[in-house]
C-alpha cells in the first residue's frame, strides 16, 4: 500500500526547483549568495521529512541498498547520457566546440566538477550524494538500532569528516556525506515534533502572528545568509561558520514550509495540482534542467543580457513549466529513467526502451562515425553529400544496433531498464 504524499513537502520541493533553476543562471552575488545558503539542504530536509527510520531497521541492506540502487544510481546514469547527447546537439546546432567523449564519461563516474569540469548535467551529483547518505544513515541505524539520541550523537562525531576537509573535493562527494546526513536526520527530527504536538500548536496560532512566525524566520535566515557568506554544498563550503549555514538553512525552509502548508490549503486545486506534480518531479528536473540552461544562454547572449532581469525571470518561468510535460511524457514512455519499474514491458515499451538506448548513446555514434569516417575517408566525409551519405547509412546501422542491445538488455540486464518479474498470485487451496 503506497503511502500518503504530503501536499506541502510536495509544495516545498517544487518551490526548490524555481531556485535551482534560478539560481544557475548568471544571476548577482546577492541573490546568488542567498539561494545557496538553503536551496539544496531544502531537498535533504524533505527527504529527512519522509524518512522512515523504523522500516529502515527491519530492512535488509541487500534491499535497503537495492531499491535506492534502481531509484537513484540507475537514473543518474541514463540522465547523464541524455544530457551528454543534449549536449553533443547543442553545440552541433548553434555552434561550439564539440566535447571530447573520453572526458565526460570520466566526468561522470567522478560525480564531481571540483574534480573533474566535465559533467552534462552537473546537478545530479546531488543524486549520488543522497544515495550515499541513505546508504551511510542505515549502517547508523543498525549500528544504534534506531535510537535517535544515539544517531543524533554518531552523527555529530562524524561531522568533522566534513568540516576537516572544507573546500576539497571528493569523489562522489563523499567527503560531504556526513553533513548530508546530519541534515536529512534533522528533518526526521523536525517532522516528528511536528507530528507529536506542533501541528496543533501551529494550527492555534492567530493568523497574525503566524504570518509574523514566518517572516521572522526568513528575515533572520536571509540575514545569516549574508553575513555567513558564499555556502555550497557541493564545494563542500559553508561559508564563514557552519553552525550559521545549518541554523540559516532551517530557520529559511522551515518559514517557507510553513507558508506553504498555508497555500496548500488555500491554492485552487488544478493550481496546487501542478505544483505538486513538479515536486513529485525532484530527479527529472534535477537531471535535465542543466542543458536547457544552457540552450537558453547559449540562444540569449546573440540577442541580449542574459544578467537582466527580464532574461532572468522569463527564462526561469518558461525552463520551469516546460519541464512539466517532458516529465509527464518520460513518466509515461520511460519510467526507467526517473527510478520508476515496470513489469512485463509491451511491444509499445520496449520500443519506448530502444529509442532511448538510440537517443541516450547517439553521442558514441556520432564520435564513432566522426572518426572513422575522418580516419578511412577523410576526402568523401569533408563533402556536404560525403557526410550525408555517411551519416544515413550510419543511422540505419545504429538503430539497428539499438534494437539489437534493447533486447540484450531486456534478456540479460533488465535492471537497466528497471524490468521487474509479475508477482506471482498464490492460490488458496480450499
Amino acid at each position: 500500500m503506497k503511502s500518503k504524499r504530503i501536499v506541502w513537502i510536495d509544495l516545498l520541493k517544487a518551490v526548490g526547483f524555481f531556485l535551482v533553476i534560478f539560481g544557475h543562471l548568471e544571476v548577482n552575488k546577492l541573490l546568488d549568495t542567498w539561494i545557496y545558503a538553503f536551496h539544496m539542504p531544502l531537498f535533504l530536509l524533505a527527504t529527512g521529512l519522509t524518512y522512515n527510520i523504523e522500516k529502515s531497521y527491519k530492512t535488509s541492506f541487500k534491499d535497503y541498498a537495492f531499491v535506492r540502487f534502481k531509484r537513484l544510481i540507475i537514473p543518474y546514469f541514463w540522465m547523464q547520457m541524455i544530457s551528454l547527447t543534449m549536449l553533443y546537439m547543442r553545440r552541433l546546432i548553434l555552434g561550439g566546440d564539440i566535447p571530447d567523449l573520453s572526458e565526460y564519461i570520466v566526468g561522470i563516474l567522478l560525480s564531481n566538477t571540483q574534480i573533474n569540469k566535465y559533467s552534462p548535467a552537473p546537478a545530479l551529483y546531488y543524486v549520488v550524494l543522497l544515495f550515499l547518505a541513505e546508504i551511510g544513515l542505515w549502517f547508523i541505524i543498525r549500528f544504534t538500532k534506531g535510537d535517535k539520541k544515539t544517531m543524533f550523537f554518531v552523527l555529530f562525531l562524524l561531522l568533522p569528516l566534513s568540516l576537516l576537509n572544507k573546500k576539497k573535493a571528493g569523489v562522489f562527494h563523499i567527503n560531504v556525506v556526513p553533513v548530508a546526513m546530519m541534515i536529512i536526520f534533522i528533518g526526521r527530527l523536525l517532522m516528528d515534533a511536528y507530528n507529536n504536538g506542533l501541528k496543533k500548536k501551529l494550527e492555534e496560532l492567530s493568523p497574525v502572528i503566524y504570518s509574523a512566525l514566518c517572516a521572522g524566520m526568513l528575515i533572520v535566515g536571509s540575514v545569516l545568509a549574508y553575513f555567513n557568506e558564499r555556502a555550497s554544498l557541493h564545494a563542500n563550503k559553508y561559508g564563514k561558520d557552519f553552525t550559521v549555514y545549518i541554523l540559516c538553512a532551517l530557520l529559511m525552509n522551515i518559514g517557507l514550509a510553513l507558508i506553504l502548508m498555508k497555500a496548500s490549503e488555500m491554492l485552487p486545486s488544478k493550481i496546487l495540482g501542478i505544483f505538486v506534480y513538479v515536486g513529485q518531479s525532484t530527479l527529472f528536473y534535477l537531471g535535465i534542467h542543466s542543458q536547457f540552461r544552457d540552450i537558453s544562454e547559449q540562444i540569449g547572449r546573440k540577442i541580449t543580457d542574459i544578467q537582466s532581469w527580464p532574461f532572468l525571470i522569463i527564462t526561469t518561468l518558461v525552463l520551469y513549466f516546460l519541464l512539466i510535460p517532458l516529465s509527464k511524457l518520460t513518466d509515461k514512455h520511460f519510467p526507467f529513467i526517473v527510478g520508476k519499474s515496470t513489469v512485463k514491458p509491451d511491444r509499445k515499451q520496449k520500443l519506448c526502451q530502444a529509442f532511448m538506448v538510440f537517443f541516450a548513446f547517439a553521442n558514441v555514434f556520432y564520435v564513432s562515425v566522426f572518426h572513422l569516417s575522418q580516419a578511412v575517408m577523410p576526402a568523401f566525409i569533408a563533402t556536404l553529400a560525403g557526410k550525408i551519405v555517411i551519416y544515413s547509412i550510419a543511422t540505419v546501422i545504429w538503430v539497428g544496433l539499438s534494437l539489437g542491445i534493447s533486447e540484450a538488455v531486456r534478456r540479460f540486464v533488465p535492471l537497466a531498464f528497471l524490468i521487474e518479474k509479475p508477482q506471482s498470485k498464490k492460490v488458496s487451496k480450499s
